[in-house]
């Protein structure tokens, strides 16, 4: 008997669970990564324990990635709030080497990144090189 399968089968239950309870994001919370932890050292070699070290840097890690993430989301936030700022504002964009000039009809936002619409155009507010009032 190993005890390697047995962890090996603890990971893949713990992994199935983790992906089973997120089936509406693509991302593991906390409660998932708990419970691999657990599965984990439930199943780990009693004479070969998992390092200590090795626990405290993945539980590290995690709350890292926590915080950028909640870091990402104020930010695409306040991006938003800014680009609503241009509505009614006569900017001038370069899009493919060409220049578009006109006035922000509206923000909307696609994965995260703020667009202008200028008529027809939806713009990356990034790509927007001068801004002014209308007049």
């Amino acid at each position: 008997m190993t005890v390697t399968s047995g962890v090996s089968s603890a990971a893949s239950t713990a992994s199935t669970t983790a992906t089973s309870t997120t089936t509406s994001s693509s991302s593991l919370s906390t409660d998932d990564f708990l419970k691999i932890l657990a599965a984990e050292m439930s199943n780990q070699d009693p004479t070969n324990p998992m390092d200590d070290t090795a626990l405290i840097a993945q539980m590290a890690q995690f709350n890292t990635l926590e915080q950028m993430t909640s870091m990402n989301k104020s930010i695409n936030s306040l991006l938003v709030t800014q680009a609503s700022n241009l509505i009614g504002k006569s900017v001038t964009a370069t899009v493919n080497g060409s220049a578009i000039a006109g006035t922000v009809d509206s923000i909307t936002v696609a994965n995260s990144i703020p667009y202008a619409i200028i008529g027809k155009n939806s713009i990356p507010v990034s790509s927007i090189t001068a801004i002014s009032n209308e007049e």
